[in-house]
């Protein structure tokens, strides 16, 4: 593991899904897909990365309507978009590895994981957890860690 891997709280923009349904599908079929092969743009009107950077190997949780959805290590960290009929929308882009991309089999509530994260923070920002907060999470979801 790099020593800057983060674990961090990804989470999903409401403008984007109506559903968790219609992201988890999204997520497991066209994510997933040949032609996205792990690529998710990242929806936001800031004009600087929201996360900041994100190295190669890090863990993204992903967070929708108060409930974490599933999990995925970075493949290629992120970038500023590629495609320019994109740029407006989506500014940026991150990587996952297709092969880890997870859905829990077993959502946790946002009153759960402040148990095990006790730290004050917006339920709609992007926040690092430590390694031991990831481990906790992911076993109450059910779930073997990705690292």
């Amino acid at each position: 593991m790099n020593l800057n891997t983060r674990f961090i709280i990804f989470p999903i923009s409401r403008e984007e899904f109506d559903s968790i349904p219609q992201f988890e599908d999204f997520l497991i079929n066209t994510v997933t897909s040949v032609q996205r092969n792990g690529i998710y743009h990242i929806r936001t009107k800031l004009k600087y990365p929201p996360m900041g950077s994100v190295p190669v190997g890090s863990i993204a949780v992903f967070r929708f309507f108060g409930q974490h959805l599933g999990d995925a290590q970075v493949k290629v960290g992120l970038r500023k978009q590629f495609e320019p009929e994109r740029f407006d929308l989506y500014p940026y882009y991150i990587t996952f590895e297709p092969s880890t991309i997870e859905l829990f089999p077993r959502k946790i509530l946002l009153s759960e994981f402040r148990r095990i994260y006790p730290h004050p923070f917006f339920t709609r920002a992007y926040i690092d957890m430590t390694r031991s907060e990831y481990h906790k999470l992911v076993q109450l979801a059910g779930v073997r860690p990705i690292i």
